[in-house]
């Protein structure tokens, strides 16, 4: 800062001058306060920064500067609107030589890759947040299809244990029951009593001829039986016979067991009569019975009338060899 002096011979008072401020003042204390003022101190401050500026200039000779017409120079713009307030002249220009490419401060560079870093590293939460949904997905993709796979295992398990079911017939009767009597085998095996030939009085015809079928093959075990149903509903009637099983179509191998059965009792009529002479006298109850013996044992000879006692025969004995399933 500058101090203008007087000469010594000169009878004027000495002056003090701040160019800073243009201020001007003839005692020093009040130079002093003035140098204590927020105006002066803000002046310097600036001054301080045009100097600043300037060594900054030096490092960067093409960066653009903000110049006021009274020859201050400012780096920045909010300098030169400080120095505009307390400057007369207004009038303000840009020097604007760009003949290079602007060089950066180290400072904005550094800012600069800290900003670059913080985007690549805001990118790669972004892509790993997308993978881990997209993972999620995945998850729930594989869920999904691990639940129809099951289901279509639960399926085939239905339908291979339908098929099993089915299949499971054949090897029961193929298998199991391998060593089953033919059926032929067990009608001359069946030995009949008279007390058979007397259940035909209060059972009738139908009631006696399935007594002795199924008395017969209740004595079998099950695998043995010669005969076996698989559908009761249906009477589906399996039967054994020259060593091989196969499905009785139109029950033509139940209605010949039947008739066997018939001709077996009818021969027991002889060995009744001959237990029981009683029947001779007309006036005994043992000649009714002998009567009504004879009516039972012999079959319907109307056909329509003999088929309906074949199938109620029939019915009651798939009833009694009908295949376990469970």
């Amino acid at each position: 800062m500058d101090k203008e002096k007087m000469p010594k011979n000169a009878k004027k008072c000495q002056n003090y001058y701040c160019e800073l401020c243009d201020f001007k003042c003839s005692k020093y204390s009040n130079f002093v306060i003035h140098n204590n003022t927020l105006k002066h101190i803000n002046a310097e401050n600036d001054n301080k920064m045009i100097k600043n500026d300037n060594d900054l200039t030096q490092k960067m000779p093409k960066t653009p500067l903000f110049s006021c017409n009274c020859g201050n120079i400012y780096k920045y713009q909010s300098g030169l609107s400080r120095h505009k307030n307390k400057c007369n002249k207004n009038n303000t220009e840009q020097i604007t030589e760009k003949k290079e490419p602007e060089k950066k401060p180290d400072i904005e560079l550094q800012i600069e890759d800290e900003v670059t870093s913080n985007e690549l590293e805001i990118d790669m939460k972004t892509t790993i947040v997308e993978l881990l949904k997209q993972n999620q997905e995945f998850q729930k993709q594989i869920i999904e299809l691990m639940k129809d796979n099951m289901g279509n295992t639960t399926n085939n398990n239905i339908i291979n244990n339908t098929t099993n079911n089915k299949f499971n017939l054949n090897v029961f009767l193929n298998e199991t029951c391998k060593d089953a009597l033919n059926l032929s085998d067990f009608l001359e095996s069946l030995i009949l009593t008279l007390t058979d030939f007397e259940n035909f009085g209060p059972l009738g015809y139908c009631g006696g001829i399935s007594n002795i079928l199924v008395k017969g093959l209740n004595k079998l075990d099950i695998s043995k039986r010669p005969i076996h149903c698989s559908d009761l509903k249906r009477e589906v009637i399996h039967i054994k016979n020259n060593d091989a099983w196969h499905k009785d179509d139109d029950n033509q191998q139940m209605i010949k067991a039947i008739k066997a059965i018939e001709h077996k009792n009818i021969k027991q009529m002889s060995l009744w009569a001959k237990a029981n002479p009683e029947y001779k006298d007309p006036n005994h109850k043992k000649s009714d019975l002998y009567t009504k013996l004879i009516d039972q044992s012999l079959g319907e000879t109307d056909k329509e009338k003999a088929q309906k006692n074949y199938n109620k025969i029939i019915r009651t004995v798939a009833k009694e060899v009908l295949v376990d399933k469970t």
